[in-house]
């Protein structure tokens, strides 16, 4: 069985200390003593703004990645009848379509541009199950539990990543 299906997925970093942008325009004041000079006054001035729930130095990364995906995979029948019961195993080819990076606080959110770690085109392996309700002669209506896992996702700097997903497919189907 083949088809085309939009895929859309995110990633989420909470708790990361964001501070406004600042223009500087020279260096001419600067100290070469800091204020805080203890490790622990800055531990604790991160801490103070990670958990506060007004504080604006708290925030997330957000990445959004969408794919246009187009499957290949077979089914082995189990059952057959009004009820029909399939092994469903393939790959699916993935188009990266949508790639957005921004940073998300209690009192802003701003576009950070796309990631540079994502391939514009990559794989997934998949298995699930095919459940069909035979309605008419040769139409089903059917519900496809299926996991799926990339492969090839990210070009650098992933680390261990490997994106995965567990999605609930529905439709009708007709047999010929």
């Amino acid at each position: 069985q083949s088809g085309v299906n939009l895929i859309s997925l995110g990633l989420t970093t909470n708790n990361i200390y964001v501070t406004p942008g600042v223009s500087v325009v020279g260096f001419s004041n600067l100290s070469a003593n800091p204020l805080l000079s203890r490790s622990a006054d800055i531990s604790a001035l991160k801490e103070n703004a990670l958990t506060s729930d007004n504080n604006e130095l708290g925030g997330s990364i957000n990445q959004i990645f969408g794919y246009v995906e187009i499957p290949v995979e077979v089914k082995y029948n189990v059952t057959d009848g009004k009820f029909g019961i399939n092994l469903v195993g393939g790959f699916s080819t993935l188009l990266l379509n949508r790639d957005e990076v921004f940073v998300e606080t209690n009192s802003f959110t701003q576009s950070l541009g796309s990631s540079n770690n994502l391939r514009s085109l990559n794989f997934s392996g998949n298995i699930g199950l095919d459940i069909d309700y035979s309605i008419y002669k040769n139409l089903f209506i059917n519900v496809s539990p299926m996991f799926k896992v990339q492969t090839n996702t990210f070009s650098k700097n992933s680390g261990s990543l490997q994106p995965y997903y567990l999605g609930v497919y529905t439709g009708l189907n007709f047999k010929f």
